[in-house]
């Protein structure tokens, strides 16, 4: 009888122990409900004078419903690099300029010491596992051609999303670094950036229907994915850039639909794969580019219903590369426009066994047609 009296006793204490357990949940919800939403501004006037100092303030605080970090448009200039994370709270923090308006907070990048790119990412805002924060309304801005700096680096498990349309970027060597982590968003905008997006070793970068302008076709690839590194770019128009984009090393590109504009070169698989069909009706074009859609390094393409629009050569391809440009259309209708323009240059290029299907091309053009294709060298065309 006493033991079953001190077992009862016992379970009585466990049930009021949940009890009290859940009335501290309760508790909790109601102090801090999921919806509830915190700002803290961010520069010289606002609760934390920078980042760095917020970051600090709230890097080991328990984060109940959503706290936001309001970048205000004064914020001081970045002259080094300012780390986030990790924080187990990651996905209820947000920092946000103006989500409507990104060129109203510009948040200068400043130049690290050195030579770029060896000194780049000594500078700009890096994320280190912060899994679901939030990043809106914000433009980084550099120092323009020549810059070293580099906006955003996303390391080691990050998952940040961006609403469409929110970030920009503008006179920086690197927008942004992936290494280990994904960018979700939509809609980016750059103007006179070296480069854009390089991703690697597990980095992921979903940037479709964006629009990037860099520094001309001697500076830059607008993007790279480099090693395991991964690029989702549909719908977007690149100019200005040395090459578009680019998938190295076995990193992958998905640029269907895409615009490639007064670049030296449009799409180039070296060593990756490169995804960047159209409909064969103008959707995915190269325009007023040297080279259209380029192969190497036993590079892979899928670029079937393309149009070359006013190029030097519409492809090439070598050492052991392979490009499907099946559906091809071929537009020549002003040699002045075509850089580097050459009666002799050839549409379509094969050397060093590589390789180039062209089935079902079509031709509107001011060379002789004894210049469309050529394969030497073990190259084949077919």
């Amino acid at each position: 009888m006493e033991q079953l009296t001190a077992a009862s006793v016992r379970l009585q204490q466990t049930a009021d122990l949940f009890q009290h357990g859940a009335e501290k949940i309760n508790d909790l919800f109601l102090r801090f409900p999921p919806d509830m939403i915190t700002t803290h501004t961010v520069g010289p006037d606002g609760t934390y004078p920078d980042l760095e100092a917020a970051w600090l303030a709230i890097k080991d605080v328990p984060i109940f419903g959503k706290l936001v970090l309001k970048v205000l448009p004064d914020h001081p200039d970045i002259d080094k690099r300012v780390v986030i994370g990790p924080h187990a709270y990651a996905s209820n923090l947000s920092i946000e300029g103006e989500p409507g308006n990104p060129s109203a907070v510009r948040l200068t990048i400043l130049d690290s010491a050195g030579d770029p790119p060896s000194r780049r990412l000594a500078n700009g805002i890096e994320v280190s596992g912060m899994v679901g924060m939030r990043l809106n309304g914000i433009k980084f801005v550099g120092s323009g051609a020549g810059s070293n700096a580099v906006g955003l680096s996303i390391f080691d498990g990050s998952y940040i999303l961006s609403d469409e349309g929110t970030v920009e970027f503008e006179g920086v060597n690197l927008g942004v670094f992936a290494k280990g982590g994904v960018w979700d968003t939509k809609g980016v905008k750059s103007v006179g950036c070296d480069s854009v997006v390089y991703a690697e070793d597990g980095g992921v970068v979903l940037m479709n229907d964006s629009d990037l302008t860099g520094n001309g076709p001697d500076a830059g690839a607008g993007l790279r994915a480099n090693g395991s590194g991964h690029i989702d770019a549909g719908n977007t128009r690149f100019a200005q850039f040395r090459i578009a984009a680019i998938a190295a090393a076995g990193g992958t590109v998905d640029a269907i639909h895409h615009q490639a504009e007064d670049c030296w070169m449009g799409m180039c698989a070296k060593g990756g794969t490169v995804t960047c069909g159209g409909d064969g009706a103008g959707s995915a074009k190269a325009v007023r580019c040297q080279f259209g859609y380029y192969g190497e390094e036993a590079g892979q393409m899928r670029a079937e219903g393309v149009t070359a629009e006013n190029c030097r050569q519409a492809a090439y391809a070598t050492g052991n590369s392979s490009l499907k440009m099946n559906n091809t259309r071929i537009i020549e209708n002003n040699t002045a426009l075509v850089p580097n323009y050459a009666s002799t240059a050839y549409f379509f290029e094969a050397i060093y066994y590589a390789f180039i299907e062209t089935g079902g091309t079509t031709y509107q053009h001011q060379r002789s047609s004894s210049y469309r294709t050529r394969a030497t060298a073990n190259g084949y065309i077919v």
